[in-house]
């Protein structure tokens, strides 16, 4: 098996790549082993929740990790001290200074100590395997060695998210992929959301090294019809896709200027519901790892409540508290913390924080999907959508991935603020017919609610 796809949203990545590795298992021999890498952690718990479901258990020669993890565990830690004398042996993610010359000096620190860090992960990776021009020779041998013996090991390697990898990456995925006998490469370029689209130039390289050609699906199992014409206006041509999700679906919207108060108490509660922003606005802002709550407890709430996803439990978890207060909400849901834990999370809400409803960024959500979710379009996003600009960018991508989340229902709240509605007289557009033109209507957003919890329900 040699094959490299390039799949749109929701055609089924994560379950194909299950049942390929389902399909192989069997015949790995017992001295190698099959790897799987993902870009991100949530795609690892997609991928082994599939192979428990169908194989009752993760095999011990089934090796699941994200990009990051593969560089640490399978290069980095087995092969630093052979190829550069350096025993590593762990990673570090801590702030590193400012100044580019006390960056090096903490970085060296770290590495006497047996860590790397985090940004440092890739180049070091790739340093390891793959030999520089001013290698000498026997650094280059001994390289050489250690590519071999790494090769040997694999059996078949599975990369998902593949848009999302880096040079490095790609780079050493080159170097080997003549050597591996059984690989399997999936992604879509239209979600490369971290910069230049490097898949879309591996896949060609690929095809001229190894006379592979990529393999296209443009059916979404996913989404609803009436999101479908509104992605194909935004794709490039000759990328136009479609959907065999039976559901009609629904794409509504409104505008910012118009939530009143109980609006908003209903998004600040609808913890079933995706939700999601390119950018701060002056309602909403984006929650992460970093706004307010401890690992700890972040923890605490997905043992909790299992049926939600985290980044709902935790948008919803930091709107409770800065509504009610910390008490209050550890109360209402039975949570008691040790008194460190409890000093811990209280000390990330003590200074002032801004008024305003948790969502998540669009690149958190990439991956995820959902019956319902609502989405903060802002100006640069609702110009592409509309037409007005027709750049095939990072812009455009993150469009896409916007509004292919819901598998139902999907409501558009559109930031009408001062800059938006100049650019549009500007353009001589009205807002409202526009988007009626492209077949969304205009919300009746006490129904949206009512519907979208039946449905969820």
């Amino acid at each position: 098996m040699k094959e490299i796809h390039i799949e749109c949203a929701g055609a089924g990545k994560t379950y194909g790549i299950a049942q390929k590795i389902i399909n192989i298992l069997d015949d790995c021999p017992d001295d190698k082993k099959i790897y799987v890498i993902t870009y991100t952690n949530y795609a690892v718990k997609q991928i082994k929740d599939e192979l428990i479901k169908n194989v009752r258990d993760i095999p011990e020669n089934v090796i699941i990790d994200t990009v990051h993890g593969f560089f640490l565990n399978n290069i980095i830690y087995p092969y630093s001290n052979f190829i550069r004398g350096e025993s590593i042996n762990s990673c570090s993610i801590e702030k590193l200074p400012d100044k580019l010359q006390w960056q090096a000096r903490r970085k060296s620190v770290l590495k006497d100590a047996g860590f790397i860090h985090a940004h440092e992960v890739p180049q070091y990776a790739k340093s390891i395997l793959i030999a520089a021009k001013s290698d000498r020779v026997a650094v280059k041998k001994r390289k050489e060695i250690a590519l071999n013996y790494f090769v040997s090991d694999i059996y078949c390697l599975f990369v998902d998210e593949a848009q999302d990898m880096d040079d490095c990456f790609f780079e050493l995925m080159l170097k080997i992929i003549c050597e591996l006998e059984h690989f399997y490469f999936v992604g879509d370029p239209v979600q490369a959301l971290w910069g230049t689209d490097k898949y879309k130039w591996f896949t060609e390289e690929v095809e001229k090294q190894a006379g592979i050609a990529p393999i296209i699906n443009t059916v979404s199992r996913r989404i609803p019809a009436c999101i479908v014409p509104l992605c194909n206006r935004i794709l490039p041509q000759g990328s136009a896709l479609s959907s065999c999700n039976a559901e009609q679906g629904s794409a509504v919207y409104m505008l910012l200027s118009e939530l009143d108060t109980e609006i908003r108490k209903q998004l600040r509660s609808c913890k079933e519901v995706f939700s999601y922003t390119k950018i701060k606005t002056d309602v909403f802002s984006t929650a992460n790892d970093q706004s307010g709550l401890t690992h700890e407890f972040v923890q605490i709430l997905a043992e909790k409540y299992p049926q939600y996803d985290i980044g709902a439990l935790r948008r919803t978890a930091i709107n409770e508290i800065l509504a009610i207060g910390l008490d209050k909400c550890l109360k209402k849901h039975s949570i008691r913390l040790s008194k460190q834990d409890y000093a811990k999370l209280a000390s990330q809400f003590s200074g002032e924080k801004e008024a305003g409803i948790y969502v998540e960024s669009i690149q958190k959500i990439k991956g995820l999907e959902g019956d319902t979710a609502y989405f903060i379009i802002c100006n640069s996003l609702l110009e592409i959508l509309l037409g007005i600009k027709n750049d095939s960018n990072k812009e455009t991508n993150l469009l896409y991935v916007a509004l292919t989340r819901a598998k139902r229902r999907l409501l558009l709240i559109v930031d009408d603020n001062d800059g938006l509605k100049r650019n549009f007289q500007k353009h001589k557009i009205d807002i409202n017919t526009a988007m009626n033109e492209l077949g969304i209507q205009k919300a009746v957003i006490e129904d949206w609610f009512v519907i979208a919890k039946q449905q969820i329900g």
